[in-house]
């Protein structure tokens, strides 16, 4: 997810009140700890960037950061990296993502999905499931079904003001995040989050949720 180091990622981040700074197309992102300390992460690093690495731990001392969390946007080789010390760690975000061409006929694109998939589709179809884009307060009512989520799952999400702080941000004439919801019989049931990148042509899945009832 390449946009992860674009300046308008920054921007969000620095919305939100966490300390970024940027070496050349790369954002370093600060998340703070106890006293005055903090960790950093860069996503989407590449090959080339490696070249940085000094710059980027030297930049890492000066904001007290504890650690660095560097994940890669495609497979790198770490073995010429040998003055640091390295550790493998669980990533935040996926370590690989489904490419799907929506430039298909919705035919097509129910043709190669699993037959259960189309089966649940059709059928919330004709139960009357209607996809709302943007309706009124859709952060607020997008949160309900992330905390209700987060319940279900035993998980840990963001707050409302990330979500808040992204849609507010991430709307640009090259970029927009729209938060599409799922009603049944007056009542949201379902939500997802998207990221759209106009210059690339691609948009991203980022968040979802689900209400516990009306599973079926």
């Amino acid at each position: 997810m390449k946009f992860l180091s674009s300046i308008y990622w920054q921007e969000f981040q620095q919305k939100y009140g966490r300390k970024v700074s940027r070496i050349n197309d790369l954002n370093i992102i600060y998340h703070p700890l106890r006293f005055g300390l903090c960790w950093g992460f860069v996503p989407s690093i590449e090959k080339k960037d490696l070249d940085q690495l000094d710059k980027i731990i030297k930049d890492a001392q000066e904001n007290r950061a504890i650690y660095l969390k560097l994940e890669p946007y495609n497979e790198l080789d770490w073995s010429g990296i040998n003055k640091y010390k390295l550790n493998p760690s669980q990533n935040i975000h996926p370590l690989q993502s489904l490419i799907l061409d929506l430039g298909q006929e919705e035919v097509k694109l129910l043709e190669k999905m699993k037959p259960k998939t189309r089966y649940n589709i059709r059928l919330a179809e004709k139960k009357g499931v209607k996809i709302e884009k943007n309706p009124n307060q859709s952060v607020n009512e997008f949160y309900k079904l992330n905390k209700e989520t987060e319940i279900r799952d035993r998980a840990k999400f963001h707050s409302q003001k990330y979500y808040s702080d992204m849609f507010e941000i991430l709307n640009h004439q090259y970029h927009r995040m729209d938060i599409y919801l799922a009603k049944y019989s007056g009542q949201y049931v379902a939500g997802a989050i998207l990221y759209h990148d106009y210059e690339n042509k691609t948009s991203y899945y980022l968040h979802g949720a689900s209400s516990c009832e009306h599973k079926n």
